[in-house]
């Protein structure tokens, strides 16, 4: 079920997104909804310097890969 929220912005932000969102072909409330959806995804990936140290950590990977492959079976046990 979708949520309405109300967000008070001064005239020169809001100027600013509708340009944006026009940019994009979208409405403002799209334009948000798309954003926010980014910033999301983004605070959940890792940077590139926590990658290069997991593709670097031999151990690490033999455990995520130990770890994918007893989840596929239904496997192992979760630990807090």
């Amino acid at each position: 079920m979708s949520k309405t929220i109300s967000l008070s912005l001064d005239d020169m932000l809001y100027e600013k997104f509708m340009v944006y969102a026009r940019m994009d072909n979208r409405s403002l409330s799209n334009f948000f909804k798309t954003a926010a959806a980014h910033y999301i995804a983004d605070k959940m990936m890792m940077d590139d310097f926590e990658m290069e140290e997991i593709r670097n950590n031999i151990d690490l990977r033999e455990r995520i890969r130990a770890g994918s492959q007893d989840a596929a079976n239904r496997e192992g046990r979760f630990v807090d």
